[in-house]
């Protein structure tokens, strides 16, 4: 097998799930090729990748109170540091001269990046026509904007034939169904389109036995090249770490609580740990601990509130951990959010979990996926709007006297995405 030159654009605006399901792609792509990590998101700790060569370009993140777009380098202006971007990821390109370009969720989501990203590829391909441009997605993408959509053909009304284009996207949006068809044509127009002229490949990280992508984007007949599903892409324990198995051993029996990168835990990591203090006065868990994994990007002055929440000896609260895994097996119980790692994490090790997806209108994927481990009988699902000390604490007494369950849910997402792209 020929070894490739392989770039991987991986961008990361709010949480880190997507940066660490990036990572276990790339781990397994680094095997076999030369990787090359093009990194877009706010910089986060984690163990080097041997033969991999990360690409930092100006971080964007999405601001958690403005939930506007900005550059982390102060000194840049989004449009300053877009245009930046954009000049990075063209002189990397030209040096590297990929054989596979891969994009995590663009064109599906982030058109924000396409200034900086259509260019990437166009000169990819100049330099090496025989470049594949590969899309890489989740299981669940955005939920297109018209829901009673109940044809797969994209809306296109008559009225097109008759009126300018731009008319027709601006009348009559002010009603519900109206407006919901333009919108629908709107995301069409920036997906389809684009696939069909600038990528190779849709390869999808999930099992099409649970989601498939007509289930959130209806038109998959309009799209002209292959999809591909390759199963979860899941961390693997291949080595465990004893200083991390030194300090899991010191808490003897505990639940683990996360909430991925922290920005938006406050609410889960608060009711969790008051729910806790009061099953330990009642006695119901008696020499057992909460782990907690605050996130690396949790605002500082929530970390320290939890802090001094987390006084007694039944705590042990930490920021982040590199081998978090290694905690998750070695937990009786996992309380988190729906973030597709950690459901995975879950999937992996086997652990009880409780599930608190982030509202739908923060985050459409973590909901439809909790309902279905939820319906597998593989968590407990809370919806954060229904969130109770009372509901916590019952969840947390029931799914630790529960038996284990099994599932067969395909978990090699990583391989089966090396052995595809090798192929090429």
């Amino acid at each position: 097998m020929k070894k490739k030159r392989i770039v991987f654009f991986s961008q990361h605006f709010v949480g880190v799930g997507h940066h660490f399901r990036n990572l276990q792609i790339v781990r397994a792509l680094a095997k076999s090729h030369d990787v090359y990590f093009v990194d877009g998101g706010r910089e986060i700790h984690r163990i080097d990748i041997p033969s991999v060569t990360t690409i930092r370009l100006p971080a964007l993140f999405k601001d958690s109170e403005s939930q506007r777009l900005v550059c982390e380098d102060p000194k840049f202006s989004l449009r300053q540091a877009q245009e930046k971007r954009k000049q990075i990821l063209l002189e990397k390109i030209a040096q590297i001269q990929p054989d596979i370009f891969v994009i995590e969720l663009f064109p599906f989501a982030r058109s924000i990046l396409y200034k900086e990203l259509i260019p990437a590829i166009q000169r990819a391909r100049t330099i090496n026509p025989e470049a594949k441009v590969i899309c890489s997605v989740r299981e669940i993408i955005r939920k297109t904007p018209e829901r009673e959509l109940s044809t797969k053909k994209p809306p296109h009304p008559e009225a097109l034939f008759f009126v300018p284009r731009m008319i027709w996207y601006a009348v009559s949006f002010w009603r519900k169904g109206e407006r919901n068809k333009r919108l629908a044509r709107l995301y069409y127009e920036r997906v389809v389109p684009v696939l069909n002229n600038y990528f190779d490949y849709v390869l999808i990280h999930g099992d099409p036995r649970f989601f498939q992508l007509e289930s959130f984007f209806p038109w998959i007949e309009n799209i002209e090249i292959p999809i591909e599903y390759t199963g979860y892409v899941s961390e693997k324990l291949e080595i465990s770490d004893s200083d991390t198995q030194k300090a899991i051993d010191e808490q003897g029996p505990y639940v683990l609580v996360s909430v991925g990168g922290g920005i938006l835990g406050w609410d889960m990591i608060t009711t969790a740990v008051t729910a806790w203090k009061i099953l330990c006065e009642h006695g119901y868990v008696q020499n057992m601990k909460m782990v907690i994994f605050v996130g690396v990007f949790m605002k500082d002055d929530e970390y320290d509130a939890i802090k001094e929440m987390c006084t007694e000896d039944s705590f042990y609260l930490s920021r982040f951990t590199n081998n978090f895994l290694q905690w998750m097996q070695s937990a009786e119980l996992s309380i988190s959010q729906a973030g597709y790692n950690t459901c995975m994490n879950v999937l992996e090790t086997g652990v009880k979990a409780i599930l608190v997806p982030i509202p739908a209108e923060r985050d459409l994927d973590q909901a439809p996926r909790a309902k279905k481990f939820s319906e597998l009988g593989i968590a407990d699902m809370i919806r954060s709007e229904g969130l109770t000390l009372e509901r916590m604490a019952n969840a947390i007494l029931e799914r630790l006297e529960s038996p284990p369950v099994k599932h067969n849910i395909v978990l090699n997402g990583a391989e089966r995405t090396e052995q595809l792209l090798s192929s090429l």
